[in-house]
């Protein structure tokens, strides 16, 4: 698979899910964001994971809570 790039803005002190520690299993992508992630944003790694994989159903997880630790699932 290639790599594919969103446009991500500059954080200007929030934070932003990086969209690639996703977990891919069976036809599910489960793709980690945070409640500050903009919905643009969100949407378009949405459209990034779908178009590459279009048999997978993509479906957000709200890691909002571990933001404080810095981290998100692997965290």
């Amino acid at each position: 698979m290639n790599g594919h790039r969103i446009d991500i803005p500059a954080r200007d002190g929030t934070w932003w899910s990086s969209y690639t520690d996703v977990i891919v299993a069976n036809d599910l992508v489960l793709m980690p964001i945070f409640d500050s992630d903009p919905p643009m944003m969100v949407e378009a790694a949405r459209r990034a994971y779908k178009k590459r994989l279009p048999n997978h159903s993509v479906k957000t997880v709200d890691m909002t809570s571990l933001k404080a630790l810095q981290g998100e699932r692997n965290c």
